[in-house]
């Protein structure tokens, strides 16, 4: 895909890290910015490698993960159009901390640091936004070191599903999708080796009516229901 270079600006400007960006300032950075392609399953960067740019999905999918000790990968995120990834990358420029890896065919909006850095030293609100997303991550990590500690399976899994099911619904313009992820990929979000556990609690939902899974797929039929096992009570 081709993009001008006002496509990229807006690519930017729609990131609430550049939202206090001028039109000159967003501009310039849209001219520095490169689209990358990426064939299915390419590696996009490594954990441990340097980070000196972060990342516009323009099409297609990108997966966050990280190796587990037992051998598999751990799943964070799943990235899709308009989402940005490997922001906390423009303020320390260090390894980076998870994999990023395409899961289908898709094209990334490049962002340099050194280009970033230029901006940021006149835009002080855009510190403050920096900020924010440093508190949001350590907000998430703490969540998640929640979850493993002290949530039981069953919750644990109904709340990935419900979050899963909620950004689907966020990426695709408002309009009401159903998420669809495979088995596989669930089980590695989980961060978990309990297989067969998962696979019982998903059946036994499919039978209640709460999910529906067909072909190694999983997609949502009710939403209510499990948000309202991820609201029980301890």
């Amino acid at each position: 895909m081709t993009l001008t270079d006002e496509h990229k600006q807006q690519l930017l400007s729609e990131h609430f890290l550049l939202r206090h960006l001028s039109r000159e300032d967003l501009g310039a950075l849209a001219k520095r910015a490169a689209v990358r392609a990426f064939k299915a399953d390419e590696v996009i960067f490594k954990r441990g490698d340097t980070a000196a740019h972060m990342m516009v999905v323009v099409s297609g999918k990108v997966q966050i993960s990280s190796p587990s000790h037992e051998g598999d990968k751990i799943i964070f995120a799943t990235m899709n159009p308009g989402d940005v990834f490997g922001e906390i990358a423009l303020i320390d420029g260090h390894e980076r901390s998870t994999d990023a890896i395409a899961d289908e065919a898709t094209e990334v909006l490049e962002l340099q640091r050194d280009d970033f850095i230029k901006v940021l030293e006149n835009n002080p609100k855009l510190t403050i936004d920096l900020l924010r997303v440093l508190c949001m991550r350590i907000r998430q990590t703490n969540e998640l070191l929640e979850d493993f500690s002290i949530i039981d399976l069953r919750r644990r899994l109904a709340k990935r599903l419900a979050y899963l099911n909620d950004s689907s619904s966020r990426n695709s313009g408002g309009l009401k999708l159903t998420v669809r992820v495979s088995q596989e990929e669930l089980v590695a979000m989980m961060g978990v080796s309990q297989h067969e556990a998962i696979h019982k609690q998903l059946q036994l939902w499919e039978q209640q009516g709460i999910v529906a899974m067909e072909k190694g797929w999983i997609s949502i039929a009710d939403q209510g229901a499990l948000s309202a096992i991820v609201e029980e009570d301890f």
